[in-house]
C-alpha cells in the first residue's frame, strides 16, 4: 500500500477478497485504485463488488487517508457491480469522520446499482454525490469546510419535504 504521504501524482491498485457467492458477478474481485492527483486529494476508486467480505480492504485505504493532512478525499464507486450494507455504513462512518476533522468529501455514483443503494439507505441525501470523478474532484477542493451539505450539487440533491 502508499504510504500516508501525499505528495506527487501517485496511483496503486490492489485487490481484495472475492466476493459474492453466486450470479454474473460471483467471484469478481474488488479492484481498488488510490491517486493523489492534488497534494491536498486523494481519489480512492473501487470496482467490482463492495460486500462484507471486501468493504474491509477499501477502509484500509480510505482510514489512513481520514487522518492523513489531506484537505479532501473523493471515493469514487462508478465500477462498482454490487453495494452492500457494510459498504454503506462505511462511507457513513467515513463522511462523519471527514466531517468532524473537517475535510472535504464526496462521492462520484453514476450508476444505477450505487445510486439505488444511496436512495435506499437515504445517504443520496447526506452524502456529496457527483456524476464524475472530475466534477467531484473540482468540487471537493473548492470547498474546505468539509460540509457534505455544501457539496451536493442541486442537481443530485433530494427535493425538501
Amino acid at each position: 500500500m502508499l504510504a500516508n504521504t501525499p505528495g506527487a501524482a501517485k496511483s496503486e491498485t490492489t485487490r481484495a477478497p472475492t466476493g459474492g457467492v453466486g450470479g454474473p458477478t460471483a467471484g469478481l474481485p474488488l479492484r481498488l485504485r488510490l491517486d493523489f492527483t492534488d497534494p491536498e486529494l486523494a481519489v480512492l476508486s473501487a470496482s467490482g463488488e463492495l460486500d462484507a467480505l471486501t468493504t474491509p480492504a477499501l477502509a484500509d485505504l480510505l482510514w489512513p487517508r481520514l487522518m492523513s493532512k489531506l484537505s479532501a478525499i473523493v471515493v469514487d464507486l462508478s465500477g462498482l457491480r454490487f453495494l452492500g450494507v457494510a459498504g454503506l455504513e462505511l462511507l457513513v462512518a467515513a463522511n462523519r469522520y471527514a466531517q468532524h476533522r473537517g475535510l472535504a468529501f464526496g462521492v462520484v455514483s453514476n450508476t444505477r446499482t450505487v445510486d439505488r443503494a444511496l436512495a435506499a439507505s437515504g445517504l443520496d441525501r447526506t452524502l456529496a454525490c457527483y456524476d464524475s470523478a472530475s466534477e467531484a474532484r473540482a468540487a471537493v477542493l473548492a470547498d474546505g469546510s468539509g460540509s457534505s451539505e455544501e457539496l451536493v450539487p442541486q442537481s443530485r440533491r433530494a427535493p425538501a419535504d
